[in-house]
C-alpha cells in the first residue's frame, strides 16, 4: 500500500491537523460533562472523592513510567519517512514498543505499592482497593502515545480523533449501565476501564494499516544501531519523558495531595474545579499535539528558520485570542456551568474553578513554547524548566494546604503555570530567534513512498 511522500510544513496544515483533533476532543468534552454530571450527583463530595483520588492514582503512576513515545516517533520518525528509510523506521517503532513495555511492568509494581500502602492513608476501603488496582494496570497497558505517534507521523489526525471520541462514547454507556445497576464507585471505575480497553483497540486498528508492510524482521534490535540511526533519541526519549511527567504529576499530585493533607469530598471538589477549569489546558495539549509535526517538518524539511519563527508567532497570536475567550467563559458562565454539571453541593467550589481555570488558560496561552523547545534541539532545556516548576509547586502545595486546604492547592497551581510560562517563553524565544535552527537538506530520494 503506497501513500504520499512527505510534504513541507505549514501553519494550514497545523490547524487542520488541530481541528480534526478538536473533533474528537469536542465531542468527548460534550459527553465528558454529561457522565460528569450523573458521577458527581450519584456519588456526592466523598464518594466522588474516592473515585478522582482512584483516577488521579492511576494517571500519576502512568505519567511517571510512561514514554511519550509519540513524540520520539514524530521527531526521529520524520527523518526515515523523508529518506524513505523503512527498516530504520521498523527499529524505531520496535524501540518504542519496548519501553511501553517497560514501562508497563514497572508501572504494575508501582500500583500494588501505591494500593495497599496508599490506599489506607487515602480513605479507600477494603473492597474498593481491587477496583482501584485493575484501573491502573488497565491504564498502563492501554497507553495510546505509540499507536497515535504513528498515525501523527503519516498525517492520519482525522483517524486518530476518533480514539478520543471512542473513550467517551464508552465511558457514557458504562456510567449509564453502572447507574442502573451498580451506582457505586466500583461500578463508575469498571466504566473508565472499559472506555480504556475499548480505546486503546480501537486507536491500534487504525495504526496497523500506516505501518503494514515494514520489514520488522530485518534485522535484530540493537541500542548501538538505534543510536546511530537516530542520533540522541536516548536523550531525547529521557528528557521528554521527565518534562511529561513532570507536567502531568503536576496537574494530578495536587488531587492526591488535597486527599492525603484533608478529605476525600475535598480532593473530589478538587478534581471537579479542575476537571472544568482544565478545559483551556485540554485545548492547549491538544494543540501542542497539532503544531509540534508541523514544526519537526520545518526544521527536517526544506523550510528555512523563517518559516519556523513565523508559525511560532502566529500560534502564539491564535493563543492569545483563544486564552481571552476561555477566561470571558470562566468568569461570566463559570458558576451556572458548575451548577449545572454537578448540582448545589459543589457549588462553593467555584472560587477554586476560577483560581485552576485561570492557571490554563496562562497554560494554553503559551502552548507553543515547548514544541518550539522540542523541534529545535532544546528537549533538555524543557525539561530542566518542567522540573524546576514542578518542584515549586510541590514546594508551594506543602506551603498553603495545611492552612488554606483546596484554595491553597489552586494557589500553587497558578503560581506555578504562570513561572512556567515566564520561563518557557523566554527560553523557546531564545532558541528561535538567536539559534538558526538546523535545516535538513532538501530531500534527494526517489518518489517512492512508504508502504
Amino acid at each position: 500500500m503506497s501513500v504520499e511522500g512527505p510534504r513541507a510544513a505549514s501553519l494550514k496544515s497545523a490547524f487542520l491537523n488541530f481541528g480534526w483533533i478538536l473533533s474528537g476532543r469536542g465531542v468527548a468534552a460534550v459527553l465528558s460533562l454529561v457522565y460528569l454530571g450523573i458521577i458527581t450527583r450519584t456519588l456526592g463530595p466523598e464518594g466522588f472523592g474516592q473515585f478522582a483520588l482512584v483516577s488521579s492514582t492511576a494517571q500519576t503512576i502512568t505519567a511517571i513510567v510512561g514514554f511519550q513515545t509519540w513524540q520520539i516517533i514524530v521527531t526521529y520518525g520524520m527523518k526515515h519517512l523523508r529518506d524513505r528509510d523503512r527498516p530504520a523506521l521498523a527499529r524505531l517503532l520496535k524501540g518504542v514498543l519496548t519501553l511501553d513495555a517497560t514501562a508497563a511492568i514497572v508501572g504494575a509494581l508501582f500500583a500494588v505499592a501505591a494500593v495497599f500502602l496508599l490506599g489506607p492513608r487515602l480513605g479507600w476501603p477494603l473492597e474498593l482497593r481491587p477496583y482501584a488496582l485493575g484501573f491502573c494496570l488497565i491504564s498502563l497497558i492501554a497507553v495510546r502515545s505509540t499507536p497515535v505517534g504513528i498515525l501523527r507521523l503519516h498525517d492520519r489526525f482525522a483517524v486518530a480523533s476518533v480514539a478520543d471520541a471512542t473513550t467517551s462514547i464508552v465511558r457514557l454507556i458504562g456510567v449509564l449501565i453502572a447507574l442502573f445497576f451498580s451506582p457505586n464507585v466500583q461500578g463508575f471505575l469498571m466504566a473508565w476501564i472499559a472506555a480504556e480497553f475499548v480505546a486503546s483497540a480501537t486507536v491500534w486498528s487504525f495504526a496497523q494499516s500506516s505501518i503494514r508492510g515494514l520489514p520488522w524482521r530485518e534485522g535484530k534490535l540493537s541500542l548501538k544501531r538505534l543510536r546511530r540511526e537516530n542520533e540522541g533519541v536516548i536523550r531525547f526519549a529521557g528528557a521528554t519523558n521527565a518534562s511529561q511527567t513532570f507536567n502531568l504529576v503536576g496537574k494530578q499530585l495536587p488531587v492526591l495531595l488535597v486527599g492525603f493533607f484533608s478529605t476525600a469530598a475535598q480532593a473530589g471538589g478538587f478534581r471537579l474545579a479542575h476537571q472544568l477549569g482544565r478545559a483551556g489546558m485540554q485545548l492547549s495539549q491538544l494543540i501542542s499535539r497539532a503544531l509540534l509535526p508541523e514544526l519537526v517538518r520545518s526544521r527536517t524539511m526544506s523550510d528555512g528558520p523563517q518559516h519556523l519563527r513565523s508559525l511560532l508567532k502566529r500560534t502564539v497570536r491564535g493563543s492569545l485570542i483563544g486564552g481571552a475567550l476561555m477566561l470571558a467563559i470562566l468568569f461570566f458562565a463559570g458558576k451556572v456551568l458548575l451548577g449545572l454539571v454537578a448540582g448545589p453541593a459543589f457549588l462553593p467550589m467555584y472560587p477554586l474553578l476560577l483560581l485552576l481555570g485561570t492557571a490554563a488558560v496562562i497554560d494554553l496561552v503559551g502552548v507553543s513554547f515547548e514544541p518550539a523547545l522540542i523541534a529545535t534541539g532544546k528537549a533538555g532545556l524543557a525539561f530542566r524548566i518542567q522540573l524546576f516548576v514542578t518542584l515549586v509547586l510541590i514546594a508551594a502545595m506543602v506551603l498553603l494546604l495545611p492552612s488554606q486546604g483546596a484554595t491553597g492547592a489552586g494557589f500553587a497551581l497558578l503560581i506555578s503555570s504562570s513561572l512556567g510560562f515566564l520561563l518557557k517563553g523566554v527560553a523557546s524565544l531564545r532558541a528561535v530567534w538567536r539559534n538558526d535552527p538546523v535545516v535538513a537538506e532538501p530531500d534527494e530520494a526517489s518518489d517512492e513512498a512508504l508502504s
